[in-house]
């Protein structure tokens, strides 16, 4: 099942004939969905939910939305700790800081911090999505000040590598996902 929803995926990231492929992934999505949750692992599973933030109706894109955070925020979490708790860290530090990805559990790899897709995929989704709740995208804005503000935080200490976390209305997500490490990715699957 993975061979057959990744081109689309890869396609609907990268903005390739947007409405007869989200017409055909979704079709096969909601045909299937109980051998993909078997048989797909949650990175994949997050790639789906993704692509229902960028495609799906108001209501699947909120829902997804909340998906695709729980496992993100997991998955800054364990970057965090792979990164400074040195009890658990024996050899990913150094990796990390060169933008390589560490194993975390069922085909989720850490954040590369050098890079900043995550992060900036997923505050560009929440961008789009509360744009039209003008009340909601102004509390938005104002959290993200008061984060980047917040020397404790996870996203700051994590920005001190990274650098543009913050930045991400001033990035396009296609620029990081398919262009730099587009290569990276297509070799980490091939593997899989």
């Amino acid at each position: 099942m993975y061979n057959i929803l990744k081109p689309y995926i890869i396609e609907l990231r990268k903005g390739i004939n947007p409405e007869e492929n989200w017409t055909k992934f979704r079709s096969l999505v909601e045909k299937n969905i109980k051998q993909i949750c078997t048989s797909i692992n949650t990175r994949w599973l997050i790639s789906i939910c993704d692509t229902y933030v960028d495609y799906g109706n108001d209501i699947e894109c909120r829902n997804a939305l909340c998906l695709v955070t729980l496992i993100n925020m997991e998955k800054l979490a364990q970057t965090y700790l792979l990164l400074f708790n040195k009890e658990i860290n024996t050899h990913n530090e150094e990796l990390l800081k060169k933008g390589e990805l560490s194993d975390l559990w069922d085909g989720v790899t850490s954040f590369n911090i050098m890079c900043g897709d995550l992060t900036n995929n997923m505050f560009l989704r929440y961008e789009k999505r509360l744009k039209p709740t003008p009340v909601l995208h102004s509390i938005f804005i104002t959290l993200m000040t008061r984060l980047k503000k917040n020397e404790n935080s996870i996203l700051v200490n994590l920005n001190k590598y990274h650098g543009n976390i913050f930045n991400y209305r001033k990035m396009k997500r296609h620029q990081y996902t398919f262009s730099l490490f587009y290569d990276k990715i297509t070799r980490f699957f091939k593997d899989s």
